[in-house]
């Protein structure tokens, strides 16, 4: 008995090694650039030509617009209903903080020591010994570190409420500060440079900027 087998050979090729996989590029972070490069970005970042705008509520300010009307009694079509739009300002880049500490640590000077600040402040009663709890917790100075508070240069209040005009106002109006006075009043030494400053001293602080602020109003010398 005989078998008619039909095999289809495949030629065997010869085995070529593997070759060597590259590996693949390193991933260039920013803290791979020199120290001075880095500051370069920072700033680019960070520093405002207008003064950084602050607003002490957190609320979004929002202004009536309301729409012009055709002087000829006999063209005007029935007056659109005013509307109301955000008002938006240039804010530095402050994401970067968050990267990480070196980052933070690195940048922070530059956004507090480089900028002007202007912070919008809900004033108390003249003569108020009580802060509400809501705007003493979104207090701007009170939201900081002391050693963060120290790098400030230059920081403005107003009177603010929820409309735009403490935001029209000339350079220059307000009550000014630097961090260091801020310091004296709303951080104690206690808690150390890294710590954040207590209630006590954080309604201090304010008290002290919107009765001064009252004293703006009245045409009274700071």
């Amino acid at each position: 008995m005989s078998f008619d087998h039909s095999f289809e050979l495949q030629p065997q090729l010869p085995l070529q090694p593997a070759a060597a996989s590259e590996p693949s590029p390193r991933r260039l972070t920013l803290l791979d650039l020199p120290y001075e490069l880095r500051l370069d970005i920072y700033e680019l970042l960070l520093l405002s030509p207008e003064p950084v705008i602050v607003s002490s509520s957190r609320r979004q300010l929002r202004v009536k617009v309301e729409p012009p009307e055709h002087q000829n009694a006999y063209l005007r079509a029935p007056r659109p209903t005013a509307r109301t739009v955000p008002l938006t300002h240039r804010r530095p880049h402050v994401e970067v903080l968050q990267t990480c500490r070196q980052i933070n640590r690195e940048a922070t000077p530059v956004l507090y020591r480089q900028n002007d600040f202007v912070v919008g402040l809900k004033l108390c009663a003249r003569g108020e010994n009580k802060v509400d709890p809501l705007d003493l917790a979104t207090f701007f100075p009170s939201l900081l570190r002391r050693s963060t508070i120290l790098q400030l240069a230059s920081i403005t209040f107003r009177g603010a409420c929820l409309c735009h005009h403490w935001l029209t106002l000339a350079a220059g109006e307000g009550r000014a500060s630097t961090g260091a006075e801020l310091a004296r009043v709303c951080s104690s030494q206690a808690g150390g440079n890294s710590a954040l400053p207590d209630t006590a001293d954080a309604r201090e602080a304010y008290l002290m900027l919107s009765n001064g602020l009252w004293d703006l109003e009245k045409g009274l010398p700071p």
